[in-house]
């Protein structure tokens, strides 16, 4: 995950100014597009390296959407705050969630299975 260079100032405004757009579409409709905008916003929540909050959005969004990105992402923030066991229960979750999708869907996420696997080898070393 690309992280964002804010030291340009129009960056910066254009971060913000998604940032707003999506709380703005989030507070009308939180479903829209099948939890894409919700994830969005958590993504850049952590792209800005606002770890608490997006800690706390990812948490919410994955109650409503299971996302693989969003565990992925998740689990990220826990592993850099020293919550090895959180982020380890994380990728195992992920796993088995994924590896309980239909077959199609199985296929389609199944390069999360494999980031989750190479995640989890680095928590255990």
């Amino acid at each position: 995950m690309a992280y964002l260079n804010c030291s340009n100032q129009s960056m910066l405004t254009l971060i913000w100014a998604k940032l707003r757009y999506l709380e703005q579409l989030l507070s009308v409709n939180p479903e829209f597009s099948y939890g894409e905008a919700s994830l969005s916003y958590g993504e850049l929540l952590y792209q800005m390296k606002d770890y608490a909050a997006a800690t706390a959005h990812l948490e919410k969004h994955l109650k409503s959407w299971s996302s693989p990105a969003g565990y992925l992402m998740l689990a990220d923030i826990q592993a850099s705050q020293q919550k090895a066991d959180a982020a380890r229960e994380t990728l195992e979750t992920l796993i088995i969630k994924i590896k309980g999708y239909v077959p199609f869907q199985y296929r389609k996420n199944a390069h999360y299975i494999r980031k989750a696997e190479q995640k989890l080898k680095t928590l255990k070393a």
